[in-house]
């Protein structure tokens, strides 16, 4: 019975070691090519997941360079852009050690505004007498995350 626990606890202690070590370098979901960031503000803050402990160094347009090093516990990188004037398409590359760079092409900075609209609105806001109407509307991003 000590034996086969023994055994037990050398195999998950091999499975996590394996894991520790096989994490993906990579960019939140959340940013992508063709994106648009807030110009002028000192809040901008690109992140993703990489080595525990392993630097990531983010280019904007071969131009500036950041470092930031991932977080020991958590495996999480966060850099924090400097104030960007309104203006692009820049692009950003993200680099780690031992992995391939991921570059976010087509990044603009400008003014972002979060707009949400229920159809129900619709008949009212538009002062429609009739029980048919129809409405081109055009998506200019369309954003989802996944919940956890």
């Amino acid at each position: 019975m000590m034996m086969k626990l023994l055994l037990l606890l050398l195999l998950l202690n091999v499975v996590m070691m394996m894991n520790a070590s096989s994490v993906v370098f990579k960019v939140s979901s959340t940013l992508g090519s063709h994106m648009v960031l807030q110009r002028d503000s000192d809040n901008v803050v690109l992140y993703g997941f990489a080595q525990a402990g392993s630097v990531v160094n983010t280019t904007i347009d071969g131009k500036s360079r950041f470092s930031t090093v991932t977080d020991v516990e958590t495996g999480i990188w966060r850099q924090k852009l400097p104030r960007m004037e309104a203006g692009g398409p820049y692009s950003i590359v993200f680099e780690n050690e031992g992995s391939e760079n991921i570059t976010i092409d087509d990044v603009m900075f400008g003014d972002v505004y979060v707009l949400s609209l229920s159809l129900s609105l619709l008949p009212p806001l538009f002062n429609v007498r009739s029980s048919t109407y129809s409405i081109n509307v055009q998506v200019l991003v369309r954003w989802s995350v996944k919940h956890a």
